[in-house]
């Protein structure tokens, strides 16, 4: 279930690094790439988040039902669930984004606007699954991002690259995608999951 529940994230966002980041302002276009510049790229970006120290390790279930008490359940699941469906992608107070698997909508997430350095995913019934926690330069690219469940374990690890391109680790930093656009390719460049239009 845990390696399922990854490949929903886009993550949404980060951490600081001291090892050097890439140039946002190159483009990378994923399944053209060749193989070994894939790999090359994968291992210097994981390197850098290997390095990075922002966001604390972990945190206990207890400290993380204190500071999310009031997202445990999301408030306004059906009206969330149909945007999210519908492929709305931002209102007056919030950006959304919907995840799915084939037409389905198994998963949304959702940046407030007084509170953009979290990202918060929830289930299709309105559960919180994932909390994201991004660096300050957010929204600069490139940044980067850690993702904990809701007992304070440590799902996985983002770096957006560019608006349209983000990677995702797991939390032992092994690689598991990179969201191009509205796919994820693993690293062959086969396409892996879909998700609606907007990319946080």
């Amino acid at each position: 279930m845990k390696k399922l529940f990854i490949f929903f994230i886009i993550f949404l966002f980060p951490i600081s690094v001291y090892a050097k980041t890439l140039d946002a302002k190159i483009s990378y276009d994923w399944v053209s790439m060749a193989q070994t510049d894939r790999n090359s790229l994968v291992n210097e970006i994981c390197d850098s988040l290997s390095k990075s120290d922002y966001i604390p390790s972990k945190i206990s279930k207890q400290d993380f039902k204190a500071a999310f008490n009031d997202k445990l359940k999301d408030k306004n699941t059906k009206l969330h669930y149909y945007q999210a469906a519908s492929k709305v992608t931002y209102t007056d107070d919030y950006k959304i984004s919907g995840f799915f698997k084939g037409n389905l909508l198994i998963m949304y997430a959702i940046q407030y606007n007084e509170d953009v350095l979290h990202n918060y995913y929830y289930d299709s019934f309105g559960r919180l699954r994932f909390v994201d926690y991004i660096s300050y330069n957010y929204p600069n690219y490139p940044y980067f991002s850690k993702q904990f469940y809701r007992d304070g374990k440590v799902v996985a690890y983002f770096y957006y690259l560019s608006d349209n391109m983000q990677f995702i680790f797991d939390d032992k930093f092994k690689f598991k995608g990179v969201w191009q656009n509205k796919n994820m390719y693993d690293i062959n460049g086969k396409v892996v999951l879909t998700r609606g239009e907007f990319n946080y």
